[in-house]
């Protein structure tokens, strides 16, 4: 009975490949005619659906993935009862993302709605805490924001050096450091009429930059300080001690 109701509902292709099966075999059993249906019209879509179990990987939310390997297992069932839920246990835990497969790993599931549930709590510890981290992560670049650092000096190491170079060089030849003129007796008197009380600077047009006091003060302080490096290393490397040593 069940088989002559089944031929009632093929069509086209299907129902002449039933004539053909009846002349050669019968019906049979409702067993022995599924058995032919499947070999002749399902052997393909279990192929395609046992590659599809064996390749699905987690992309997006556990949900998402659960709901389609789901999906695929119903598919593979229909073709091949055999298959225990261990099989079905070990390819969805396989096909999790890293960072949520050892975990579920961990507990070892045995089935796969325990697999299911241990994913999602995974992916909901993973999610709040990376939404610490990025809170943490605001709040530290808004206080970095904030920040200003009190700088005294705006000279840029580039122009220090080229400062220096200057400064150098007014040194060795005798020349004022301001201007850059010939240093000779009253020549510090005459200069303090010339500098300007609003800037007390002179620009440098070869250079485009001023050397005021605050960057020859800094310029001072460092040859101060590597006189005093110099003078400790000395004295470190020959073995002696002296009164400026430490």
């Amino acid at each position: 009975m069940w088989v002559t109701a089944a031929s009632l509902h093929m069509e086209g292709n299907a129902a002449c490949w039933l004539q053909v099966y009846k002349l050669q075999h019968g019906l049979g059993s409702w067993e022995q005619f599924m058995q032919a249906v499947e070999e002749k019209f399902g052997a393909d879509d279990y192929r395609k659906s046992m590659a599809a179990l064996l390749s699905l990987k987690q992309t997006g939310s556990v949900e998402e993935y659960a709901k389609a390997f789901e999906q695929i297992r119903y598919q593979v069932s229909m073709h091949n009862i055999g298959f225990d839920e261990t099989f079905f246990v070990s390819h969805f835990v396989r096909g999790l993302k890293e960072d949520i497969r050892g975990s579920v790993q961990s507990q070892v599931p045995l089935i796969v709605d325990r697999a299911i549930m241990l994913a999602l709590v995974q992916q909901e510890v993973l999610e709040n805490s990376k939404a610490r981290f990025t809170k943490s992560f605001h709040n530290n670049r808004s206080t970095d924001a904030s920040y200003k650092p009190d700088n005294k000096y705006s000279n840029t190491s580039g122009d220090l050096w080229k400062a220096r170079q200057l400064w150098e060089y007014r040194k060795q030849n005798g020349l004022c450091f301001y201007y850059g003129e010939k240093f000779e007796p009253g020549h510090a008197e005459k200069c303090s009429k010339r500098v300007t009380a609003q800037l007390h600077a002179l620009s440098i047009s070869d250079l485009q930059m001023e050397l005021t006091d605050e960057v020859l003060a800094e310029l001072e302080r460092e040859d101060l300080l590597a006189s005093e490096l110099a003078h400790l290393s000395l004295n470190a490397i020959s073995g002696t001690e002296g009164n400026d040593t430490i």
